[in-house]
Order: C-alpha cells, then sequence, then structure tokens
C-alpha cells in the first residue's frame, strides 16, 4: 500500500462529511475502511 502526503485528511474530510450528513438528519451514514488509496490498490 502506498501512503502519500495528507493522506490522513481524507479521513478526516470523510468524517466530517459524515458528521454534518447525520446532524441533516440522514439515517444511514458509513465510512468506508481504508480509505480511497485502499479501493484502489484491491481494484474498486
Amino acid at each position: 500500500m502506498t501512503i502519500f502526503p495528507g493522506s490522513a485528511a481524507g479521513h478526516i474530510g470523510a468524517i466530517r462529511n459524515a458528521m454534518i450528513m447525520l446532524y441533516a438528519g440522514v439515517k444511514d451514514v458509513r465510512i468506508l475502511n481504508g480509505g480511497f488509496q485502499a479501493r484502489k490498490d484491491a481494484d474498486y
């Protein structure tokens, strides 16, 4: 797995977005484990 500078910023952004969505009333909010780089590494 390749780690690039600022990779944690994406995780923080995902969590922040989930919290905003929950605050807005969305009932089913999920955060994918591993982030974008893990999805690329798994060829999704």
